[in-house]
């Protein structure tokens, strides 16, 4: 059986909290959601929400380590928690059904790994659904930043890292497919555009059929 996952509704009014969702040494398993959803809870349409498209939603930063995810819609997903700080190390993404990570805008997300030790999502958005991948956000940043160092994705789906985040940095990411597929889909696409910095270094993802980079 599914359960929903964990939802996290409550702003902390600006105060920009540091170490309020603490994960160490958690595994989350078999949801019909997002594992960890910020902002809103899907499975409640009339339940509590966080933020507005005007308006950023400082739920408080989250912290995990040690980390796994399997069989989930995806790891994290954004319900209308724009401008999240999202930080995680030594974490694995196994199976998920849409994108492995589906950020809010504006959020500011480190997923990292050892050069030893790498940081792995396998099987990302087995769904194939069009805007699905590795890591993707909701259009609109004005802000937010991206940073993915030492990470092994092998079948991630359709498309691999699609952002408009103000911010990108890439070190040490190497994507691969199991099978011989040529995915339609995007290898990097950043969107943000003017005031834009993108910083790629040892990125490999032959598997795809474009990608772009506007960063002025």
């Amino acid at each position: 059986a599914l359960w929903h996952g964990l939802a996290f509704t409550d702003d902390c009014g600006g105060t920009g909290q540091e170490d309020r969702h603490v994960f160490a040494k958690v595994d989350i398993s078999n949801t019909n959601y997002a594992a960890i959803q910020a902002g809103s809870r899907p499975a409640d349409a009339n339940g509590p929400t966080c933020g507005t498209t005007n308006q950023d939603c400082d739920i408080g930063e989250f912290e995990m380590t040690d980390v796994t995810f399997t069989n989930v819609e995806s790891a994290f997903s954004h319900g209308s928690g724009q401008g999240t700080v999202v930080t995680m190390t030594n974490f694995a993404v196994t199976d998920s059904r849409s994108a492995c990570f589906n950020f809010a805008e504006n959020t500011i997300a480190t997923l990292s790994g050892t050069p030893s030790s790498p940081s792995t999502m396998t099987g990302c958005n087995t769904n194939q659904v069009s805007w699905g991948g590795a890591v993707v956000n909701m259009p609109g940043s004005s802000a937010g930043s991206l940073t993915m160092v030492n990470i092994d994705i092998v079948d991630s789906y359709v498309n691999l890292i699609d952002v408009d985040l103000k911010d990108v940095t890439i070190s040490n990411v190497d994507a691969s497919m199991s099978t011989a597929t040529s995915n339609s889909g995007v290898s990097l696409a950043s969107s943000h555009a003017s005031g834009a910095t993108v910083v790629v270094s040892d990125f490999s993802a032959p598997d795809y059929d474009h990608g772009w980079i506007y960063a002025a």
